[in-house]
């Protein structure tokens, strides 16, 4: 409660998000959704968690891990459970972690590799189940007016069709929290949630034809359709209240830190460079980074030196 501090619980809320999650990116039917909702409650029940209304919370309750879940499903609908069989056999969800709370990941830098996840439908679920955690946590605390946390999605496809992602961007910067949102594709961001983000930065995507009527709807610019299939390595647009439409130059990471250590440094040998925390220069050459940097008008050699011309 933001005015009191008191802690309560609505697991009802949250046992049907998870089923809306689970019908969503698995294509549940409505019987499996219903089979799976109600082995949740039971997991719930039978742990002795409260599963309706809005409960004060006890540091008495103990709550189910998913595996529990599994159990009763797979003795109530084989059917529903089959579909969902990966989530409880790899092991994802473990019981000595159940009750750990969700502002645990909080406070702190945390990445979630879902990398090594074999399967999409997995790695959907549970990026979803993130953001429908981070949404009615951070729905239940005091407003703020300045921005404390960013919560940052690559690979946005996975969270951009869940109606909890969409309540995250329109609702998330009142709670002081921002939300990046990645993809290779303009087609993965639906306009609901384009319309929601402060600052579009857009690279090229070639001259598709579709890609550049994406892009174009995405910045709102209709008519420069040309200029956008124009758009080379490193060139985007960027588009804000500050800088509405504006084209700019980026830089690859590994340019990036030769760049910043020459704004340091002012002047640097080749070698130095090479040996520089975060440059593999058998994947990209330092001849390659020197090259965009006086292509740039950045930087220019002499005498057997990288130097600084314009930071």
């Amino acid at each position: 409660h933001p005015g009191t501090k008191d802690l309560f619980i609505q697991s009802s809320l949250h046992i049907s998000g998870i089923s809306s999650v689970l019908k969503k990116t698995y294509g549940l039917g409505d019987q499996q959704q219903n089979s799976v909702k109600q082995a949740i409650v039971e997991a719930f029940r039978l742990k002795g968690a409260p599963v309706e209304g809005t409960i004060p919370y006890s540091t008495d309750f103990a709550f189910p891990d998913f595996g529990a879940v599994g159990d009763i499903l797979h003795s109530q609908n084989v059917s529903a459970y089959n579909r969902l069989d990966p989530l409880f056999t790899l092991g994802i969800f473990q019981e000595r972690f159940s009750n750990v709370p969700f502002d645990n990941l909080l406070g702190r830098s945390v990445v979630l590799d879902l990398s090594r996840i074999p399967s999409d439908e997995i790695k959907n679920a549970l990026a979803q189940l993130i953001v429908l955690s981070a949404h009615s946590y951070f729905n239940a605390r005091a407003h703020s007016g300045a921005i404390r946390q960013f919560f940052v999605f690559d690979e946005a496809h996975r969270v951009t069709g869940s109606n909890y992602m969409l309540q995250l961007v329109r609702e998330c910067r009142a709670y002081g929290i921002g939300v990046i949102l990645s993809s290779q594709y303009p087609s993965d961001f639906p306009g609901d949630i384009s319309a929601s983000m402060a600052t579009k930065i857009i690279h090229g995507n070639g001259r598709d034809s579709d890609r550049v009527k994406a892009i174009v709807q995405l910045l709102g610019c209709p008519g420069r359709e040309g200029e956008v299939a124009n758009l080379a390595r490193f060139q985007a647009v960027i588009d804000n209240r500050h800088f509405p439409h504006m084209y700019l130059q980026t830089m690859n990471y590994p340019l990036f830190l030769v760049w910043s250590m020459l704004q340091q440094c002012k002047h640097a040998t080749r070698q130095t460079l090479e040996e520089l925390s975060g440059i593999d220069s058998s994947k990209l050459p330092i001849d390659n980074l020197v090259q965009q940097l006086e292509k740039m008008g950045l930087a220019e050699e002499r005498g057997g030196e990288i130097v600084l011309i314009r930071s």
